[in-house]
């Protein structure tokens, strides 16, 4: 009988350990990406949500359905496609590394100021948006870039 509460509690934090190890990769939320010639001409702010990613740029709002599965981004942008494997992906406290083959693209947390997010539920307007999307440009921008 001293063996099954061991077990249950074993059992328990064995749980707990992959839960939190699955839920380590915590990509919700607004992300900023860094400068990077090579990789995008244009600053590109992202918001994750539950199974949508939003990506806004200078040429406007696009977005698609996404899926994560162990270490790989998945997405689709049509509801009756099947999902593409995107990139590897992973997160490091604050920062987000899409590894796509000889491009590795890296977002940081934006975890203050107006975000993509408040735009999408429409807790601000558009030209607040921008206009926090435009400081972020100036301030992440390279020098002379």
């Amino acid at each position: 009988m001293k063996k099954i509460p061991f077990l249950i509690i074993g059992l328990f934090l064995f749980t707990s350990c992959s839960s939190q190890e699955k839920s380590s990769l915590k990509v919700e939320g607004n992300w900023a990406t860094v400068y990077d010639k090579d990789t995008f001409d244009d600053y590109i702010e992202m918001y994750f949500s539950k199974d949508s990613v939003f990506y806004y740029s200078a040429t406007g709002l696009s977005s698609s359905i996404y899926k994560i599965e162990g270490s790989y981004f998945f997405s689709k942008t049509d509801k009756s496609k099947d999902f593409e494997k995107k990139s590897k992906i992973l997160v490091a406290q604050d920062t987000l590394y899409l590894n796509e083959g000889k491009y590795q693209v890296k977002l940081y947390r934006i975890t203050d100021g107006i975000t993509l997010e408040d735009f999408l539920n429409e807790t601000v307007d558009e030209n607040q948006y921008n206009k926090a999307f435009e400081d972020r440009v100036l301030e992440l921008a390279p020098a002379g870039g």
